[in-house]
């Protein structure tokens, strides 16, 4: 029941509001809403509430009504959380507002009706099995208690149970705010790093406190401050689970006075834009340029949304790379290195490869003297940067292009699928029905048209998801990917269509072979396209030798050609020796 709708209506037609909601305890709770404006005028509660009582009053019991399914309504717990929502909007205990409702009961002029005594006794009786308020405590060690504060502010972590600091913050809240005001303000020389802590959900109330505290006393206005506000008190009073780590967060950034920042961060915790939630570790890891730079965050926090877990990493080691020396690069040069490996295409692309694509667009922007002395920082910073200092190792070792061309030249490598040549001929139709092609189809239409070809051709081999690019050299030479330097990803999604597609081919594969017509596609995988052979490269084309087996004898009954196969977007020709 919103505010602006009580505003017009008198105290009697909100009663037949209720009585037409909670008929059954319409009675019972209009009794208490009149209950709490006798609270109001025994004169304890008009300094702290003022004027708007009557609509907070209204607006606060419509709000634990329809919290929870009526059907499970509870006299007790409804008293208690109407309580609890002028304790956490006013800054009164709900120890001291039910303590003074049970003066009215007990009192000399008791003032609360018999229907509502029962209740006020029970939960005065509840109160006396928690454990009291450490007031007397946090008197005497009051020295003790603001040292302890202040170390958990930086580090979300005490020496002492976070319960106590959360009654300490609520009684300073009460009696000096400013002492608390003091402690925040040191918030303003620490980096926005995330906290880890034993008690999240104590540190998550005490992190809700203070923000409630901040907002009030500065008087700032945003975006979403009533849902903010709201989920605040929700937190504070343990009626919902806090991300300490994000709330500590938004307390940093409310001190820092970044208003932006605290905009998104707010979005962020109460999810008014999941799609556009920055993600915490970049700037956990990454501090100091959340303040220096809020475009450079932007623009980290967008790739870690929906990152990779390779993507993230290679984010934060080229940072931190970068971090620690220039090489007199523009910073948007690389960040934008980034943003383009966070594309669709790039998204299953393992840590070595989005490495060794970062690494060739550094190779094409900087003299191969500057690169050599990159290549020796990093060496000599192993600890800081451990993936590209493994990396560069194995580029150096074994991983060069011009290292496996010459293997492929003098020695050939062994494949698993060489089988796959028998398809060869349909590959070109396969990959126009798919709508990988330009127009002419003499080329593909993208890098991302050709990568998905080759896992294409690969699915005819085996249904394995994932596959090693150290398996895939016969399918990267049909589709004329055998001279990129760059690397493939771990694997493709195909849609259901593209798979239909697939499966359509197979069969006429085996209907147009006599031979085979009778026989399934696991069956003739395993004879035919699952078979060994020896690839070379050669000065003119590639020779394919293939295992030979004695039923090799059904190839003669092939009505295609297999032997020379060269399609147009094939640099060179492959010739095939299979009987």
């Amino acid at each position: 029941m919103c505010r602006c709708f009580i505003r017009f209506l008198r105290e009697e037609q909100i009663y037949s509001v209720v009585e037409q909601t909670v008929p059954v305890e319409s009675h019972f709770i209009i009794r208490y809403a009149q209950t709490l404006d006798k609270g109001k005028e025994q004169g304890r509660l008009e300094r702290r509430v003022g004027d708007e009582f009557r609509l907070l009053k209204w607006e606060f019991i419509f709000l634990v009504l329809f919290s929870a399914p009526l059907s499970a309504f509870s006299r007790k717990q409804f008293v208690r959380s109407v309580l609890g929502q002028f304790s956490a909007h006013y800054n009164i205990t709900v120890r001291e507002l039910i303590s003074y409702f049970h003066e009215g009961t007990h009192g000399e002029h008791p003032w609360v009706p018999e229907e509502l005594r029962e209740i006020i006794d029970l939960l005065y009786e509840d109160m006396d099995k928690e454990s009291p308020e450490p007031l007397f405590s946090v008197w005497l060690n009051e020295e003790r208690k603001a040292y302890r504060f202040g170390q958990f502010i930086i580090t979300g972590r005490a020496d002492e149970p976070l319960g106590d600091l959360f009654e300490y913050v609520r009684d300073l809240e009460k009696t000096n705010p400013k002492v608390l005001l003091d402690q925040l303000r040191q918030l303003k020389d620490i980096p926005s790093s995330g906290i880890r802590v034993e008690e999240p959900i104590e540190a998550a109330r005490i992190f809700a406190s203070l923000l409630l505290l901040v907002i009030r006393e500065y008087g700032l206005a945003f975006p979403n401050q009533v849902s903010l506000i709201q989920y605040l008190t929700n937190v504070k009073e343990n009626r919902t689970f806090g991300d300490a780590a994000r709330l500590r967060l938004l307390l940093h950034e409310c001190m820092l006075e970044n208003m932006d920042a605290f905009t998104r961060t707010m979005d962020a915790l109460l999810g008014t834009k999941p799609g556009k939630a920055p993600e915490l570790p970049i700037r956990t890891a990454f501090p100091a340029i959340y303040p220096s730079n809020s475009k450079k965050m932007e623009l980290l926090e967008e790739l870690y949304t929906g990152a990779t877990p390779a993507l993230r990493l290679l984010v934060e080691e080229v940072i931190r790379l970068f971090r620690l020396n220039s090489f007199g690069l523009e910073e948007n040069l690389w960040l934008g290195w980034l943003q383009a490996l966070s594309g669709n295409v790039y998204r299953n692309y393992s840590k070595d490869g989005l490495l060794f694509l970062f690494w060739q667009r550094l190779r094409e922007s900087v003299p191969e003297e500057e690169l050599r002395k990159i290549e020796t920082f990093i060496g000599r910073h192993i600890t800081n940067l451990p993936e590209l200092s493994v990396f560069i190792y194995q580029l150096k070792n074994n991983m060069n292009m011009n290292v496996l061309n010459g293997q492929l030249k003098d020695h050939g490598v062994s494949i698993d699928n060489a089988g796959l040549v028998i398809i060869a001929v349909y590959l070109p139709m396969l990959f126009n029905r798919l709508g990988y092609l330009s127009d002419d189809r003499r080329d593909f239409k993208s890098k991302e048209c050709q990568v998905k070809a080759i896992f294409v051709s690969q699915c005819f081999v085996t249904d394995e998801k994932e596959i090693p690019e150290s398996e895939l050299f016969l399918n990267k030479v049909l589709t004329g990917y055998d001279n990129s330097p760059e690397p493939l990803p771990r694997s493709c999604d195909l849609t259901e269509n593209e798979l239909e597609i697939m499966e359509q081919l197979k069969k006429a594969v085996l209907m147009n072979w006599d031979k085979m017509r009778h026989t399934s596609w696991e069956g003739f995988q395993k004879t035919f396209i699952q078979r060994k052979g020896m690839l070379k490269m050669e000065e003119d084309n590639w020779m394919l030798t293939v295992e030979e087996k004695p039923f090799d004898i059904l190839l003669d009954s092939l009505p295609w050609n297999f032997k020379l196969v060269k399609a147009p977007w094939m640099e060179k020709m492959l010739r095939v020796k299979w009987r």
